[in-house]
């Protein structure tokens, strides 16, 4: 078996792994329990813990093949007091856009906003913070309305008027990724 199958392999056992075992040992028990109804919120936010899953894994699967977190990794930053801002952005970035287009086009702005950010930062921390933000924040729109409306139009992220604050986020990203590629500039800050 070459090394990245192997890679693969780990990760994926690691990432199946602790994401059935906590599922059915603290999600499935939760939501069945009297407290689900007490306290939705509660109920989620140990449902959304479960997206820590495919992070835990990567640490387990470069610790299990000695791969280690230096050099092409992104697991470090390019010097935190430059790019502190991009981390900032990653955690609070999806809160703000999200509080202004099918699947597709969501997918697409929310991928370009997170290259952006770990292009710009040298890290992928920024972008898995920005990632778990909008993860964890993407049904807040619906806390505030009286009923869930048209998914598609409605404010969520993913809908019309939820999601066009990425597409303006990443059409202007998109355009100063361009600007700084025609300058000559690297777009992967390293240090």
């Amino acid at each position: 078996m070459s090394d990245t199958r192997r890679r693969i392999l780990i990760f994926l056992l690691v990432t199946f792994g602790i994401a059935w075992a906590y599922a059915f040992l603290a999600v499935y028990p939760m939501s069945r329990s009297a407290l689900a109804s007490y306290l939705p919120m509660a109920t989620k936010l140990v449902t959304g813990a479960i997206m820590l899953a495919p992070s835990i894994a990567v640490i387990v699967t470069r610790a299990v093949t000695g791969e280690g977190f230096q050099g092409t990794s992104h697991l470090t930053s390019a010097g935190f007091d430059k790019t502190w801002r991009y981390w900032l952005a990653g955690y609070l970035g999806p809160v703000v856009l999200a509080a202004v287009v099918a699947c597709c086009a969501y997918c697409t702005a929310v991928g370009v906003f997170l290259s952006y950010l770990t292009l710009r930062s040298g890290s992928c921390i920024p972008a898995t913070l920005a990632h778990g933000s909008l993860d964890g924040t993407a049904g807040l729109s619906y806390a505030f309305a009286r009923t869930a409306g048209n998914p598609l139009v409605g404010s969520a992220p993913t809908g019309i008027l939820g999601g066009v604050g990425f597409v303006v986020a990443a059409a202007l990203l998109l355009a100063r990724l361009r600007r700084l590629e025609r300058a000559g500039e690297p777009l992967l800050v390293e240090e």
